[in-house]
């Protein structure tokens, strides 16, 4: 420890003599890791967080593929549904649903909200518990009860906990609030209230109308894979039974976790590459400002040779200021990104209705946030710091010092390398 205070004390010092060479050094790593770290986080709210159901890489929306609609997935229908639902062996659970609109006259002047009617089993086939109350009982499929959304629960009714039992009227028929899901629970997105899927008696046998969104949870051990086979072999039946509306009809499974990245998976995965290549530009950027100080610190490190300090002590030492730069870096980075946040969340225009993209209403910075800006920090300042270090241990106590006269000249192996990084430099930035 106190080896390592004695080269944080010297490369402060070093690098206080040098403030330009650090001020350019460290704005150069914040743009770098703190665009890093700013997109991260966007990746982090959308694609990597936690959603509020109970093993939610279990869960699959199950989509027709209509060749009337060339080749679209789409919605099925209720004969299809309810063939799923009774002769599919890889699933454990299965429900379907249906959005509407509902005009909603109680607590307030009407408004027009986004609802959806679930299957009572819906919720269960999630994992989904309520805030308050509860959710749909298995035998209430056609009775007149509602959940509501935190939001609207408390945009509406005052967060009342008292709620639960009550009437409100929508679309001028009367529910009973039976629960309250919490903050968390936003399936599907922009959805305000629940109600009940009443399915007609006919249902079954209905393979025309195709309004059903169906939802279900993987059977214990059962992969993805073996899952779309099976349904596959189903389609394939229910086409052969029910030509004049399933011919050539095919079924995909889509994990839950991609179908609520919608179409932002893929750009905010490109993005994130992108800012990459960014962060290798700085790190090649800082790698040649080291190696071009490095040329004027020769004669200082033949010294230091001279007088006992052995090489992996020189080493650690350039890596303690490659360090000491990266931090610097690092912390104004995450101040950027922090500060960047609300510009970030342009890429999601949540007032555009038909985009395909999840409610972004808030990036935090968290401790998977921090996490990474720290790995990048460290990652950085390995890779900048041992560029310059590839040649060190080539150095030699009287070469150094013969070349102590001439300081701030390299040889012409550090030109060709030097001049390597810049085309690296400028292959990535054309990449980019």
């Amino acid at each position: 420890m106190e080896t390592l205070l004695q080269d944080i004390r010297y490369g402060l010092r070093t690098l206080g003599k040098n403030p330009g060479f650090a001020a350019i050094a460290v704005i150069t790593l914040a743009l770098g890791i703190g665009a890093n770290t700013a997109i991260f986080s966007v990746v982090n709210t959308v694609l990597l967080s936690r959603f509020p159901y109970r093993d939610v890489d279990r869960l699959v929306m199950i989509w027709g593929i209509n060749p009337k609609e060339s080749g679209e997935v789409s919605p099925v229908s209720p004969g299809v549904y309810s063939a799923w639902k009774s002769e599919s062996k890889v699933f454990e659970g299965m429900a379907a649903s249906t959005d509407d609109l509902e005009t909603i006259t109680s607590g307030g002047d009407p408004e027009m909200v986004v609802g959806y009617n679930f299957s009572p089993e819906y919720f269960n086939v999630l994992g989904a518990k309520p805030e308050l109350g509860r959710t749909f009982l298995p035998e209430e499929g056609l009775a007149s009860v509602a959940v509501l959304s935190d939001r609207l629960w408390r945009r509406r009714f005052g967060a009342d906990p008292a709620i639960i039992g009550k009437p409100i009227n929508l679309s001028k028929t009367p529910y009973t609030v039976v629960g309250v899901m919490p903050p968390t629970f936003r399936y599907p997105d922009k959805v305000e209230i629940w109600t009940p899927l009443a399915l007609p008696g006919s249902a079954a046998s209905d393979y025309t109308n195709r309004y059903l969104r169906v939802l279900a949870r993987l059977a214990p051990g059962v992969t993805l894979e073996q899952a779309q086979a099976q349904m596959n072999l189903l389609a394939e039946r229910l086409a052969r039974e029910h030509p004049d509306t399933n011919r050539g009809e095919g079924i995909l499974l889509k994990p839950l976790r991609l179908e609520l990245a919608g179409d932002i998976r893929f750009p905010l995965l490109v993005l994130l590459g992108a800012v990459g290549f960014v962060l290798l530009i700085a790190c090649a950027n800082v790698a040649n400002l080291l190696l071009a100080r490095s040329a004027s610190r020769e004669h200082e490190i033949a010294i230091r040779s001279a007088l006992g300090a052995g090489q992996a002590r020189l080493v650690r030492q350039m890596l303690t200021e490659s360090t000491l730069l990266a931090l610097g870096g690092g912390a104004a980075g995450t101040i950027l990104a922090f500060l960047g946040k609300s510009y970030l969340l342009k890429l999601f225009p949540n007032n555009i209705s038909n985009l395909n993209i999840p409610t972004v209403e808030a990036i935090p910075m968290d401790a998977h946030v921090l996490g990474f800006s720290i790995a990048a920090t460290l990652v950085t300042a390995i890779f900048f710091g041992l560029v310059p270090l590839l040649g060190a241990s080539r150095w030699g106590v009287n070469q150094m010092l013969q070349k102590g006269g001439r300081s701030g000249t390299a040889s012409s192996s550090e030109h060709r390398f030097r001049s390597g990084l810049i085309v690296a430099e400028i292959a990535l930035s054309f990449a980019y």
